[in-house]
């Protein structure tokens, strides 16, 4: 979460995010009151507060995890290492993915992630939209609770998210400046070129493709189908 008051940002992994508060840091006439990467919105949300989130499509996100994990980086792969787990998911090739992908998707195994993801086994979401749903709503912990299972969720989820605007992976140039110039043009400081600012900023974590979308069985690609309802129904006019 990166907060500088009347904006927050909230950073979801494997979305752009390091090139997103880059820029935003560089832009903004504010200075960051709150930068913790990933943290939540652990308390309520003002009239006054105004929220940015970047969204991924769920097949590019798992496979950019996978690849991120084949480089023996990130906090997944550091948990299925401690697990003793890395060895037998990150082959590096598309056996190795579909198998990670695959096991992981199912939420008998949710407490091999961490990060709360147990909590919203009554919910049976993927993890890719575990991670959305847990910061894209106040306190999480305490409003999974508030949907009984995965189809109210899907029903019900908006009237529950602190979303303003939307930063789309596969938009995200254009959703940024968009955002900058046209959202928040208010809070953006007069003596920068927002274009120069994104031609310059870090994409950050960049991985090693190893392994590709294309590589994703049908068989997997029908279970992301399944589990991340939530994220492709939010992205269905993307």
């Amino acid at each position: 979460m990166l907060s500088f008051g009347p904006v927050t940002y909230m950073d979801v992994q494997k979305t752009g995010c390091t090139f997103i508060s880059d820029v935003l840091k560089k832009t903004l006439d504010l200075e960051p009151l709150v930068d913790v990467k990933h943290a939540r919105f652990e308390r309520s949300k003002n009239a006054d507060d105004f929220v940015v989130i970047s969204r991924r499509d769920p097949y590019s996100q798992w496979v950019s995890l996978y690849n991120y994990g084949c480089m023996n980086l990130g906090w997944i792969y550091m948990r299925l290492n401690d697990l003793g787990l890395s060895e037998k998911f990150y082959t590096k090739d598309k056996e190795g993915l579909n198998l990670f992908v695959s096991e992981l998707l199912h939420s008998e195994n949710s407490h091999l992630l961490g990060e709360g993801y147990q909590q919203t086994r009554h919910l049976d979401v993927g993890f890719q939209s575990f991670r959305y749903l847990a910061m894209s709503m106040a306190k999480p912990s305490s409003s999974y609770q508030y949907f009984k299972n995965h189809e109210d969720l899907i029903q019900n989820y908006k009237n529950l998210s602190i979303v303003d605007y939307v930063i789309r992976t596969s938009h995200l140039n254009s959703d940024l400046s968009l955002f900058l110039t046209e959202v928040i043009p208010q809070y953006v400081r007069k003596d920068v070129s927002i274009e120069e600012v994104m031609a310059e900023s870090s994409l950050g974590n960049e991985s090693t493709n190893f392994v590709s979308v294309d590589d994703l069985a049908p068989s997997t690609r029908a279970l992301i189908e399944i589990k991340e309802e939530l994220l492709l129904t939010l992205g269905s006019n993307d």
